[in-house]
């Protein structure tokens, strides 16, 4: 959305929004955040995008469903 608004606000000029968009730099590319994952919460991520896909709702209906099994145990 942001990236959309600065371009209708640069009277959608590709060169002049993207100069605002990109530090002179280069772009600044973020931490990946499953970097801070355990291997067990990365192989079950993995495990429920192989059983939905990229559905994230239900990924995260399935998690929330999990979490509370472990903390009822």
């Amino acid at each position: 959305f942001h990236a959309m608004d600065t371009l209708h606000r640069h009277n959608y000029d590709l060169s002049s929004a993207l100069s605002v968009l990109v530090p002179a730099g280069g772009p600044v590319l973020c931490r990946d955040e499953m970097e801070e994952w355990s291997a067990s919460e990365a192989a079950m991520f993995e495990e429920a995008l192989e059983k939905y896909g990229k559905d994230f709702n239900d990924i995260r209906q399935d998690f929330v469903g999990l979490f509370t099994c472990f903390l009822s145990d």
